[in-house]
């Protein structure tokens, strides 16, 4: 994160509106891990990010997926985080 706080992310010579972000890394647990889906494992990695950014899933204002080949869980990862109002929300197709 740069310095600026909540309101001025990014360079100040970008519009406000266009200022990339890179939150935080949120990683889960790796190897045999039964009873989790990969949405359970998709909504940990979120928290896990927003939270070492210091920030509450409030603050998020986008979200990026991408299912993959494994059919992961896509746009419904809004909906398993309580996030409303976002200003982006898009699954990418990578593979």
């Amino acid at each position: 994160m740069t310095s600026g706080g909540a309101a001025g992310y990014g360079p100040a010579s970008v519009p406000a509106a266009r200022r990339p972000v890179i939150a935080g890394l949120g990683m889960t647990q790796i190897g045999k891990v039964f009873g989790l889906r990969n949405a359970d494992f998709a909504a940990q990695a979120v928290r896990l990010a927003v939270a070492d950014a210091g920030l509450r899933l409030a603050d998020v204002d986008g979200l990026l997926t991408s299912s993959g080949v494994t059919h992961g869980p896509g746009l419904g990862l809004s909906r398993t985080l309580g996030l409303t109002g976002l200003r982006l929300q898009s699954d990418m197709q990578s593979f």
